[in-house]
């Protein structure tokens, strides 16, 4: 959740969209599309651990009180931590 103004709103993983999807279905397309194409996909929305709806998870956030959304600098080291591990677990020739 985001809340930079009346025009500028966020919504958390709770909002369904205009087309009745929520943002899990986005995060299934993209694995489907990965499986499809033989790429690999890192699932950061599953892998970092970073939700901002748990409270205890705030500390990776921007600001707790009106910036859920954007990590803040620990945040981002936990998810350049997650990429790099997740890359190192790849093949190194393809």
């Amino acid at each position: 959740f985001a809340d930079f103004g009346e025009t500028n709103v966020q919504p958390d993983e709770n909002y369904q969209n205009s087309c009745g999807e929520y943002v899990d279905a986005y995060v299934q397309a993209v694995k489907e599309a990965g499986n499809i194409w033989g790429v690999p996909v890192i699932d950061f929305h599953a892998v970092t651990g970073l939700n901002p709806m748990i409270e205890e998870q705030l500390i990776y956030f921007y600001d707790s009180g009106f910036d859920r959304l954007h990590p803040n600098t620990k945040g981002q080291e936990r998810m350049a931590r997650t990429l790099m591990y997740q890359l190192l677990t790849l093949p190194v020739a393809f």
